[in-house]
């Protein structure tokens, strides 16, 4: 799973408006990583901007983002 997103003492709200198809979709997806939304939004924006950033399963997510 991915490491808690608030590790560190490191706190930030950040809000995003989503259609609902697109959300539904990031919901199943997490779930099938078996993350929360929040946790796997963090791993997705980690892997986005962090290239040594290789948390576990993210073959499966780089695979998604391929397509």
């Amino acid at each position: 799973t991915c490491e808690e997103p608030f590790g560190h003492g490191l706190r930030s709200l950040a809000a995003i408006r989503l259609d609902d198809d697109l959300a539904d979709v990031c919901k199943r997806v997490a779930a099938q990583e078996g993350e929360s939304l929040n946790g796997w939004v963090v791993m997705v924006l980690r892997m986005s901007t962090d290239p040594d950033h290789e948390p576990t399963g993210i073959e499966r997510t780089r695979e998604r983002f391929r397509r």
